[in-house]
């Protein structure tokens, strides 16, 4: 018996018989779902599969009144689930992090190394930043900066100037020479770490008034620039002048970073505290309107408010999140750093 004509009507049988080329067309679907699964690996790939075929009613036929629904279900679930991958993939995630010792002692830090190596040309161990935390320890607020610091290419350190204990309860706030050794000590272990001569350093309320009131050279490890967020700028001021001749302290260019709305970091402070520091080396100051005290501060347990301590100690201030002014301020401390402390990639 001789096959079939080459040239016969591919779509004879379907003018014959109607459902089949439905059906054949909800299988070249369902192929077809298949190969986009196995090129592309998206995991919405088995479903797309699985919904490709339609449901049927008796023998061989599918119910017209199933056909559109079938079809909206279909596209709807998969661009749900499209949708759902695509957000969780673009959700920033918390940078990786793993303690740091020095000489085999208690761990001084959390440290966190860029993902991608150094382009060819830079130097072959990377620039980095010590971020000093505020008396809250490691609490969350730094994951912003810590992110676009390590897209830059920067080796991160955080510390904390007073460890929580055991159970879990906050230790006394060291003093200011105490807090200046911590952070001198830090700036040690991150130089054996890092490219030691690209080195800069951070802090959020108390950690930046450490990092303000931290020896020069030769007393400690000197830092290329300083970034200070809202450090309690009268206190600050009032302490340096009063504790110190200009050769003792950094001198180091300086970001520094205050909201207008903060009664810890008033305006007319935070313009002085920028005057004292640029008889030393020069100063940015940035005071963000609107902006309150750790305005950088995630919302914990659906808080929006809440009040920490203030950076002198001196009571409590109210603190507002305020994520869209976190991503800004976070890249310009980034970019203040790749313009002073070099290495960026």
């Amino acid at each position: 018996m001789r096959g079939p004509r080459r040239d016969a009507d591919p779509y004879a049988a379907d003018a014959a018989h109607p459902g089949a080329g439905r059906h054949r067309g909800a299988a070249r679907r369902g192929r077809g779902a298949a190969r986009w699964g196995r090129a592309t690996g998206h995991a919405c790939a088995p479903l797309a599969q699985a919904v490709s075929r339609p449901m049927r009613v008796g023998p061989g036929r599918t119910a017209p009144w199933l056909r559109g629904a079938w079809r909206r279900g279909t596209i709807a679930a998969v661009l749900v689930l499209v949708l759902a991958a695509a957000a969780q993939s673009a959700e920033p995630r918390e940078p990786p992090r793993r303690p740091i010792h020095q000489d085999e002692g208690d761990a001084i830090g959390l440290i966190s190394r860029p993902a991608a190596p150094m382009r060819a040309g830079l130097p072959r161990r990377p620039p980095a930043v010590l971020v000093v935390h505020d008396a809250l320890g490691i609490d969350g607020r730094a994951e912003s900066y810590v992110r676009q610091l390590l897209g830059a290419g920067f080796l991160v350190l955080e510390i904390e100037l007073a460890p929580l204990s055991l159970d879990g309860a906050a230790s006394p706030m060291p003093d200011d020479a105490e807090a200046a050794s911590r952070v001198s000590r830090a700036l040690v272990a991150l130089a054996a770490e890092a490219d030691p001569s690209r080195l800069g350093a951070m802090g959020f309320g108390a950690g930046a008034r450490a990092v303000a009131l931290m020896p020069g050279a030769p007393a400690a490890r000197p830092v290329a620039a300083r970034v200070l967020l809202y450090p309690g700028c009268a206190a600050l001021r009032r302490a340096m002048t009063s504790t110190r001749s200009a050769s003792q302290l950094s001198a180091s260019p300086a970001l520094l970073l205050h909201g207008r709305e903060d009664p810890a970091n008033p305006e007319a402070a935070c313009a002085a505290l920028a005057a004292t520091l640029e008889e030393a080396a020069p100063v940015r100051r940035i005071g963000y309107g609107g902006a309150g005290y750790a305005w950088d501060l995630p919302a914990v347990g659906g808080l929006e408010r809440t009040r920490l301590e203030a950076p002198d100690g001196g009571g409590t201030v109210m603190v507002m999140h305020w994520p869209a002014l976190t991503e800004l301020a976070a890249a310009q401390v980034a970019a203040f750093f790749c313009r002073t402390v070099g290495g960026c990639r």
